[in-house]
């Protein structure tokens, strides 16, 4: 796995956190991740941007959401594209990759929804 921590911004989205590519990297940017972060109880920690951005990215690297994994059941949101939760606080829901997550943030990094713990299950996790 590898790791890529850039002083700027996604230039297809400047309010991206950080990206997956392949199976095999993820890129964060850092402009973007203090700018979202802060000290609470205003604005989440840099940590705990960090943290909820790393997890979401390597769900992705895991092969979620329909990135690899096969679904058991359909939760894919059609809305937001093809390869994030449709489940409201999932981990993987697509709110978590931009900043604006982080304007309403409970201040506990999200878990995985259980059906996309079911696809990981399903394609070999624990």
């Amino acid at each position: 796995m590898y790791f890529l921590v850039v002083d700027g911004e996604f230039g297809q989205n400047p309010n991206v956190l950080g990206i997956a590519y392949w199976n095999t990297s993820v890129a964060f940017f850092g402009e973007t991740i203090a700018n979202a972060s802060g000290t609470p109880p205003t604005a989440p920690t840099r940590e705990k941007v960090e943290s909820t951005v790393f997890r979401h990215e390597f769900g992705h690297n895991m092969g979620l959401v329909g990135i690899g994994t096969p679904h058991i059941s359909s939760h894919t949101d059609h809305q937001n594209g093809e390869s994030h939760c449709s489940t409201d606080g999932c981990l993987m829901e697509p709110a978590i990759e931009t900043a604006n997550f982080f304007e309403n943030f409970s201040g506990e990094v999200p878990e995985l929804d259980q059906l996309c713990i079911e696809d990981l299950q399903a394609n070999g996790g624990k």
